[in-house]
C-alpha cells in the first residue's frame, strides 16, 4: 500500500471518499469511500484500501481493515478452476477491527470509531490481550443484529494485518494467534472460521451445496482473492427482503423466476408459488426462517 499515494487521492476526490473525525478519539480519523462508488462500481486501487482506513493527522496508518473485495465474476473476478486456494467460510456478522493504540484497545468498524456496531463489538473483544503494530479483524456475531445464516454468538478472528508493511498473516498463523486471544477475564472465547486448501473448482461446488454464507478465496499462485457466495444465501436473502407487493407479483409467475434462479431451487419456488400470499405477508426473519425450515437447517 502507497500511503502517500492514497493521501493523494483521498484529498483530491472528496466526492469519492470522505475523512471523518472520530467523537470518541478527535485526533484520528476514518477514511470510507461514498456509496456512489460502491454503486456506480468507481472502484480504483486507492479506493479498494478506504473501507475503513483508520489515521491520525499526519496520515499515520492506525487501523488497517481488509483491502475491499470483490464477488466473483464482478469486475471480472475470477480464479482459473485448477488454482489451489485457501477458502475460507464466510462468517455472516459484521466487521470489527482491534488495534492496540497508545495504552487502549480501539475498536472500528467499516466506517466508524463511534457507532452502535462499535458498542457492540465492545463486549466480545475490547479487553483482548492483542501485539501492538497490528490490526485484528474479526466478525462480530450478536443476537442483537440478526443476519441471514444462524451463527453461535461471538467473534470469529478472520484476519490480522502489519500496520507497517499492510501484510496480512496466514490462516495459520491465526489458528495459532487464536488461542492466546481468549486469555482474559470475564470474556467468551475466540472463534475461527473453518478453512481448508483445494483447487478452486472444487471450492465452487462446495458453495453451489453449502447452506452457509460462502468463502473467502485466496488464490495461492495468482494472488487474486474473491468472495463466493452460495446460492442459498443469495435465494435466501432476495426472497426475504423483497418489498411484499413485488414478491407477491414474481411468485405469480414462476417460470419467469426459476429463469432467475438454479435449477435446485424450483421445488421451492413450486411451493412459495402456492403459498405467495401466506409467504409474502411474513418479516424478513419469519421469511428466512421459512426457507430454512424447508431445507431442514
Amino acid at each position: 500500500m502507497n500511503l502517500a499515494k492514497i493521501r493523494e487521492f483521498v484529498e483530491a476526490n472528496p466526492k469519492l471518499v470522505s475523512i471523518k473525525p472520530s467523537v470518541r478519539y478527535p485526533e484520528l480519523y476514518v477514511v470510507k469511500y461514498k456509496r456512489k462508488v460502491f454503486y456506480d462500481n468507481l472502484w480504483t486501487p486507492e479506493l479498494m484500501e478506504t473501507r475503513g482506513l483508520v489515521v491520525d493527522k499526519n496520515w499515520n496508518v492506525v487501523v488497517h481493515p481488509f483491502t475491499k473485495i470483490f464477488n466473483r465474476g464482478e469486475n471480472g473476478m475470477d480464479i482459473h478452476r485448477d488454482e489451489s486456494v485457501v477458502a475460507v467460510r464466510k462468517v455472516n456478522g459484521f466487521m470489527a477491527c482491534l488495534t492496540r493504540y497508545k495504552a487502549d484497545n480501539i475498536i472500528s468498524t467499516t466506517g466508524s470509531l463511534d457507532s452502535d456496531f462499535v458498542k457492540l463489538a465492545e463486549k466480545h473483544i475490547q479487553k483482548l490481550n492483542i501485539h501492538i503494530g497490528y490490526s485484528y479483524i474479526f466478525e462480530i456475531c450478536d443476537p442483537l443484529d440478526p443476519h441471514i445464516i444462524p451463527e453461535r454468538p461471538g467473534a470469529y478472528l478472520i484476519g490480522m494485518r502489519n500496520l507497517g508493511n499492510g501484510k496480512m498473516m496466514s490462516e495459520d498463523f491465526l489458528d495459532n494467534e487464536r488461542p492466546k486471544l481468549t486469555n482474559w477475564i470475564h470474556g467468551p472465547a475466540v472463534l475461527r472460521p473453518d478453512w481448508i486448501v483445494a483447487p478452486f473448482g472444487k471450492v465452487v461446488e462446495m458453495a453451489q451445496r453449502s447452506l452457509q454464507e460462502g468463502y473467502v478465496v485466496y488464490g495461492q499462485k495468482s494472488g487474486k482473492v474473491l468472495k463466493l457466495k452460495s446460492p442459498y444465501y443469495l435465494f435466501t436473502k432476495f426472497m426475504a427482503r423483497k418489498d411484499t407487493g413485488r414478491l407477491v407479483e414474481m411468485l405469480g409467475k414462476p417460470e419467469t423466476l426459476k429463469k432467475t434462479v438454479d435449477e435446485e431451487f424450483y421445488p421451492l419456488v413450486d411451493l412459495l408459488c402456492k403459498v405467495r400470499d401466506t409467504f409474502a405477508g411474513l418479516n424478513e426473519r419469519e421469511r428466512i426462517q421459512y426457507i430454512r425450515n424447508y431445507y431442514g437447517v
